[in-house]
């Protein structure tokens, strides 16, 4: 008994599945929107950053256009030193989300962040990658996202990533 295997009926298998996922498949765009809102529901944290009432009260001192003080005007250990605020921005947007909302508009901010570089990124690997299916591209921001959820929070620093 001999056993021939088809290679065109593998072949034509693996072609209906990409034209069902492809760009312009009926599946490929939605399944990859419900990945990317995977990838943005996973970053979603309380405002559990040890930082984050600093942050607000220098973000509160801008907002009082108070500006940018030259010297440490919170700590004790420090007072007197040298200032630079790097995420001076950041600051004012924090401290407008908390006057506005508390805590919860904190993490709402971030919550916004997070869908801008869920979009972000799909759109640089769109450029990067334009051959590559949505759902695949989908699939490697949701890599990204979970890759990076040890340090994600509702911080300055998340405009980094």
């Amino acid at each position: 008994m001999t056993v021939t295997i088809d290679a065109s009926s593998g072949a034509r298998r693996v072609a209906r599945i990409a034209a069902v996922l492809g760009d312009h498949g009926p599946l490929g765009r939605s399944l990859a929107v419900v990945v990317l809102v995977a990838a943005w529901v996973s970053t979603w944290r309380p405002q559990l950053d040890p930082d984050a009432w600093w942050h607000v009260a220098s973000g509160q001192r801008l907002l009082r256009a108070e500006g940018l003080p030259a010297t440490e005007p919170f700590s004790w250990l420090t007072a007197g030193a040298p200032f630079v605020a790097h995420s001076w921005a950041w600051d004012a947007l924090l401290a407008a989300a908390d006057s506005l909302a508390g805590p919860t508009g904190m993490s709402l901010l971030g919550a916004a962040v997070s869908g801008l570089i869920v979009a972000v990124l799909f759109a640089l690997l769109t450029t990067v990658a334009p051959a590559l299916p949505p759902l695949a591209r989908a699939g490697a921001v949701l890599v990204a996202m979970v890759a990076a959820l040890p340090i994600w929070a509702p911080r300055a620093g998340l405009w980094d990533v």
